[in-house]
């Protein structure tokens, strides 16, 4: 986007925003700056959230054709534990409070969902290909 481009739009404004395989969102614009508007997206429980995450992380991505040895794997994660910054800086205060107990989150969360869902987002996703065009 030209520098000009950037007078079309206002911190704040609200917008529609058609996406191929997602469908459309209401987004806002939150910044803009050096050729570039960002958006944020307020979508909390929505397929079209679902499809958007699918599509920045995972379109066009193919795990199944995976070919790393189990050497090579082991090796990286020992390289990266190694080279990670692993200073503990002790804390000043000698006071000992009392931990609060946190709430544990509920069993069900960990559910994972059947593979039917992935098939599903599938076809949404194909459906709102066939939309855009």
């Amino acid at each position: 986007m030209a520098d000009d481009d950037e007078d079309r739009f206002a911190v704040g404004e609200n917008m529609l925003i058609s996406i191929n395989e997602v469908g459309t969102l209401i987004g806002r614009v939150a910044r803009i700056g050096n050729g570039i508007v960002g958006v944020q997206f307020d979508h909390q429980n929505s397929l079209e959230r679902v499809l958007l995450i699918r599509k920045l992380f995972t379109s066009g991505l193919d795990t199944t054709a995976v070919t790393t040895s189990f050497w090579s794997a082991s090796l990286g994660m020992l390289s990266r534990l190694w080279s990670a910054n692993m200073t503990y800086n002790a804390p000043t205060q000698t006071k000992v409070e009392t931990p609060v107990v946190e709430e544990l989150l509920d069993p069900a969360t960990f559910i994972m969902e059947p593979r039917p869902l992935y098939d599903m987002l599938n076809k949404a996703a194909a459906d709102r290909s066939q939309l855009a065009a």
